[in-house]
């Protein structure tokens, strides 16, 4: 989420995105940021 918030998004968009990655997939923190990174795009 830091960095998320680091990027500029705020903290209610940042925990909005983390909530939208899947939890049954084992993902690096890098792949965790593209995931919530592109979820920003889908809007």
């Amino acid at each position: 989420m830091e960095a998320l918030i680091g990027l500029g998004y705020t903290n209610a968009e940042a925990q909005a995105a983390i909530a939208k990655i899947p939890q049954d997939q084992a993902m690096t923190l890098e792949q965790q940021v593209t995931y919530a990174l592109r979820s920003f795009s889908q809007r």
